[in-house]
């Protein structure tokens, strides 16, 4: 029992004064910035697709998610245009948009090509008049 305390021990000691130790040194003026934290000002209205994907259920539709961005002004409900190379469809995206903040939604679109697959904003209204 002693012998396995002592070839422990040396074992121990051994291996404490073999660690070498590195100094680290301070890398000048390295600065880390998520891409998050850094933002672009939103000035003029907008709109983007920031994703599409193929359904899983139905193999000639796509599920495209649409980014729209307000500029510096309101922006309710814009009316959207969403074309690809077999359909063109108007969606609305509902609800109010701050000033110089996005708003994202998804939507469906039947497509050959996902590369033929734009959105902008509609030039038509298709509301019911207020009563």
């Amino acid at each position: 029992m002693k012998a396995i305390g002592i070839v422990l021990a040396a074992l121990l000691v051994f291996t404490v004064l073999s660690v070498q130790y590195v100094e680290a040194k301070p890398v000048k003026n390295q600065i880390k910035k998520d891409i998050k934290e850094i933002k672009t000002p939103i000035d003029a209205k907008s709109v983007k697709i920031t994703q599409i994907s193929k359904s899983r259920t139905l193999h000639v539709w796509y599920i495209i998610t649409v980014q729209v961005c307000a500029g510096p002004e309101n922006l309710y409900s814009p009316d959207l245009e969403i074309k690809s190379d077999r359909d063109t469809i108007q969606v609305t995206m509902w609800g109010l948009i701050m000033p110089k903040t996005c708003k994202s939604g998804e939507f469906f679109i039947a497509a050959n090509n996902p590369d033929t697959i734009s959105a902008s904003f509609s030039s038509q209204s298709f509301r019911e008049p207020a009563r």
